[in-house]
């Protein structure tokens, strides 16, 4: 984890805030979809993940059985006390094996299961008073993913609850990412009508000569310096 994203994450999470950003970089987190990247992005923010654990369709694993009374019996335990209030402070090496358990159960769910699941998990993080905003760096790893007709079914599920969630219900706010400079046209193909969008924003990196021309150029920046960016 670098500096941006526990930035991102510190901002997510500040108290007050009304902003819940789950920011999701498909290189170095490498996953099957749209849908387990980011819930699995979710699972590794703290705060967020004591949301996605209640969630009614994907939280019951973790309420379910045996398994939930000894963690009932547990928290009750007086050491326990100081490891939840870190829990909820934000510390999430200390939720890491739940997190796990987390994104090898959502591995197991079908496609729709996932759309309900971040449905509800956008839904959950508004009734506490915060809006959601979902950065896919390298999105055309995810959307949509090129392979077999699966992998493009679940593309274009994916794609159409982001207008819903964008559009329709304006819960939720999505940043695509990407270094193909076609990857408009590519979602264009795979049915998400670009005008119809109010809140996505198709963002393509900037080739470096490019940026390199525009800080020297345009911003007056040292070429040394600029070299660095």
């Amino acid at each position: 984890e670098d500096a941006g994203e526990k930035q991102v994450d510190a901002d997510a999470q500040a108290p007050g805030g009304n902003r819940t950003t789950l920011l999701v970089n498909m290189r170095q987190m490498p996953a099957d979809d749209f849908y387990e990247a980011t819930l699995s992005v979710a699972s590794k923010q703290t705060n967020v993940l004591d949301i996605l654990t209640q969630l009614p369709l994907f939280g019951k694993r973790f309420r379910a059985g045996p398994q939930s009374r000894v963690w009932r019996f547990i928290q009750q335990l007086p050491f326990m006390a100081t490891l939840l209030g870190a829990l909820r402070a934000g510390m999430a090496t200390a939720a890491a094996p739940l997190a796990t358990s987390v994104q090898n159960a959502l591995a197991s769910l079908n496609d729709r299961a996932k759309a309900e699941c971040l449905a509800q998990l956008v839904n959950e993080i508004k009734k506490k008073g915060n809006n959601t905003a979902i950065i896919i760096d390298e999105a055309n790893l995810a959307l949509p993913n090129d392979g077999n007709d699966a992998k493009a079914e679940t593309a274009r599920t994916a794609l159409a609850q982001i207008t819903g969630e964008t559009k329709e219900a304006f819960t939720a706010s999505v940043i695509l990412i990407s270094s193909e400079h076609g990857y408009p046209y590519k979602l264009a193909n795979a049915g998400l009508n670009l005008v119809d969008i109010k809140n996505i924003i198709i963002a393509p990196e900037v080739p470096p000569n490019d940026m390199l021309q525009m800080l020297t150029d345009h911003w007056g920046m040292g070429a040394r310096l600029a070299r660095l960016f």
